[in-house]
C-alpha cells in the first residue's frame, strides 16, 4: 500500500464514519429492525451460552480441537486459576478475554443498524480514488485531490441527510432480509434453532 492508498483510505473511514452519525442522529425511527435485538451484554453471555452447549456435543477429537481453537481465538472461556499465598491461596473462577474479542467479529450490531457487514466499500472507494492518482504524485497534487474528494463526499451527506436514500443491490437487500426475519424470532432459549436457520441461509 503507497502512502497515497493508507492515507486515502483514513481520510474515507472518518468521512463515512461521520455520514453514518450524521444519519444515525437525524433519523427519529429505524425500520425493519428485530423487535428486540440482543444487547452486547446479553449477547456475549448468549453467545458463550450457545457456544459451550454446542461444544458440549461434540465427541469428535478432531473437531473438538477446532472448538478450542475458536474458543481461544474468538469466544472466550472460564477458567480457574489460583490466587494469594501460603494458606490463604485458594482458586477462583475467571473468564479468560479471547484474542479476538467478541464485539470485534460479531455481526449483530452492524445488521441492526444498517451498516455495512464488510470493508469491500472501502476497497472499492480506495481503488477508484488510486486511479486518479499517479503513483508517486506531487505533495500539492495529492492534497488537491483529498479536498476535491472531500467536497465531493460533503455533497453527499447533504443529499443523505436531506432525504436522498441509496438502496442496496437487489442480492444484499435480499440477504439482509432473510437474516433479519430470523433474528425477530431469536431467543437464548432457542439458539439451536436460530442457528440452524442461519447455516440454512448458505444452502438456500
Amino acid at each position: 500500500m503507497t502512502y497515497s492508498d493508507s492515507v486515502g483510505e483514513n481520510v474515507l473511514i472518518v468521512s463515512i464514519n461521520d455520514t453514518h452519525d450524521i444519519i444515525h442522529n437525524s433519523s427519529p425511527t429505524k425500520k425493519n429492525l428485530p423487535n428486540n435485538p440482543p444487547q452486547p451484554t446479553q449477547l456475549k453471555s448468549d453467545i458463550l451460552d450457545g457456544f459451550s452447549k454446542i461444544k458440549s456435543k461434540i465427541v469428535d477429537k478432531n473437531h473438538l480441537e477446532f472448538y478450542n481453537y475458536v474458543e481461544d481465538n474468538y469466544v472466550g472461556k472460564y477458567v480457574k486459576e489460583k490466587v494469594g499465598r501460603g494458606r490463604g491461596r485458594k482458586e477462583v473462577t475467571v473468564f479468560k478475554d479471547p484474542l479476538y474479542p467478541i464485539k470485534f467479529w460479531n455481526e449483530n450490531e452492524r445488521l441492526n443498524e444498517c451498516i455495512p457487514k464488510t470493508n469491500n466499500f472501502v476497497e472499492a472507494w480506495l481503488k477508484a480514488f488510486s486511479s486518479l492518482l499517479n503513483k508517486h504524485p506531487l505533495v500539492y497534487s495529492l492534497v488537491h485531490s483529498f479536498i476535491n474528494e472531500q467536497r465531493r463526499v460533503e455533497a453527499d451527506i447533504l443529499k443523505l441527510i436531506t432525504g436522498i436514500v441509496y438502496k442496496l443491490k437487489p442480492r444484499s437487500m435480499y440477504l439482509d432480509t432473510r437474516l433479519k426475519n430470523i433474528l425477530q424470532n431469536y431467543k437464548s432459549d432457542k439458539i439451536d434453532e436460530v442457528l440452524v436457520n442461519l447455516s440454512l441461509i448458505m444452502k438456500y
